[in-house]
């Protein structure tokens, strides 16, 4: 039975997109005021989100409306069996071991995300298509509420953490998360079925989004890869459409105009608040100097895996910092060296071969992975890979599109051939 001839394929692909939205824009501070979520304590029911279990009743839902046979396909998911493999070693050594905590995370951010991108290439293509607009559109809310937050000062969802400056946090729970979150779309706005003017205008917004968020890193990569996809899609929308491409250059001669008045009325200064310090700071050097604390374990801690609440500690007292924004440090502790190096590459694997395979996906990927590496969001319950491993399994295989393309080039033959034309001897 071919995937995009089984029934209910719409229903299906809404119900997952409702279940992603709730996974994604459900932040866990929202979720602590009613159930223990990310409590040290409480019924382990309560510390997977309910996005995942949605998500896994759309897992469920699959299987039983397909057939066996037909529901793994290794050409495109085994990078997802990797990560799941990797997911499930990790568990059953920390469960050996006696430490349970680490397995809602590697069930709520590693299994959930290789379950999102598994049920979207389950899809049909109009129907993965939606899962990009559906992500875009929310994304765009998300934008709209922390361009609000960033101007009035005030959240819309709790946030208990004290911060020296005000950074908005809209649906993600995090300022990092926020910037993060915004730039993967960013990356992958090219990639809808819409004009060239809207999906560079949503691409700026976006942009817009992750200056006001205030995650350093993620404003810097946004920029660079703001500006090689703007020359990238300039050069190919000037071959096809060149009246839309002059439209843009319009816009662009418009900015560069409007830009000394910008500057000098002082918006450039509030949009880069961020940057006013030098860029190397405390924070910064907190990312670095987290890497200390490993010397304070012993050999057997080093690569079996210690306690997170060890770690927390330590950086307490030496650091005066409680945030751990090193995915590899907290891998470390919570699970050895060894297990680590194994689930680290998985996910950078994952990540990375999923890309490869799919058409306009790369960059979009290589972009979240290198502001993800400046935060603990790989190493957190956080909805980052369900969120980039659906959109990157919901464009199309390279393979598929060449065929595509060879089909176009090919010529009918709609009458006679040339040949039927020469004359008899």
């Amino acid at each position: 039975m071919r995937v995009n001839s089984r029934p209910y394929d719409s229903e299906f692909a809404l119900f997952f997109c409702a279940a992603l939205a709730v996974r994604v824009f459900l932040p866990p501070p929202f979720l602590d005021l009613f159930i223990p979520y990310t409590a040290s304590s409480g019924f382990i029911a309560f510390k997977i989100h309910p996005g995942t279990y949605l998500i896994v009743l759309c897992a469920i839902w699959e299987i039983m409306r397909s057939e066996a046979r037909a529901l793994i396909d290794m050409r495109k998911h085994a990078p997802l069996l990797i990560i799941c493999a990797a997911a499930a070693f990790a568990a059953l050594t920390s469960i050996a071991q006696g430490r349970t905590q680490a397995v809602g995370y590697l069930i709520d951010s590693i299994i959930c995300g290789a379950l999102a991108g598994w049920l979207v290439t389950r899809m049909a293509p109009e129907l993965r298509q939606r899962v990009i607009v559906t992500m875009v559109a929310l994304m765009a809310v998300n934008t709209t509420v922390s361009i609000f937050e960033f101007l009035t000062q005030n959240r819309l969802m709790p946030f208990l953490k004290r911060e020296e400056t005000f950074r908005p946090t809209a649906f993600m729970g995090h300022p990092l998360d926020n910037g993060l979150m915004t730039l993967t779309i960013m990356m992958f706005t090219p990639a809808l079925r819409a004009p060239f003017v809207v999906r560079i205008g949503l691409m700026t917004f976006f942009l817009l989004g992750v200056f006001v968020s205030g995650a350093r890193a993620s404003t810097l990569i946004a920029t660079l890869f703001y500006l090689f996809a703007f020359v990238t899609m300039m050069r190919a929308e000037t071959k096809r459409s060149p009246e839309q491409a002059g439209l843009v250059m319009v816009g662009v001669l418009a900015v560069l105009v409007i830009a000394p008045i910008v500057l000098m009325s002082g918006l450039a200064d509030t949009l880069l608040y961020r940057f006013q310090d030098k860029l190397v700071d405390k924070s910064t050097m907190t990312r670095i100097d987290i890497f200390g604390v490993l010397q304070y374990l012993t050999p057997q801690e080093l690569f079996l895996g210690s306690d997170i609440n060890k770690l927390t500690m330590l950086s307490r007292a030496f650091l005066q910092n409680t945030a751990i924004e090193s995915p590899i440090v907290m891998m470390i502790f919570q699970f050895g060296l060894i297990v680590m190096i194994i689930l680290f590459g998985a996910i950078h694997y994952t990540i990375l071969k999923s890309a490869l395979m799919r058409h306009g996906a790369l960059l979009g990927a290589l972009a979240f992975l290198l502001a993800a590496n400046t935060n603990n969001v790989l190493n957190v319950k956080a909805p980052a890979l369900s969120f980039v491993l659906a959109l990157i399994c919901a464009l199309p295989l390279k393979a598929q599109v060449q065929v595509k393309a060879r089909e176009i080039r090919r010529p009918t033959e709609l009458g006679p051939r040339p040949q039927d034309f020469r004359p008899q001897t």
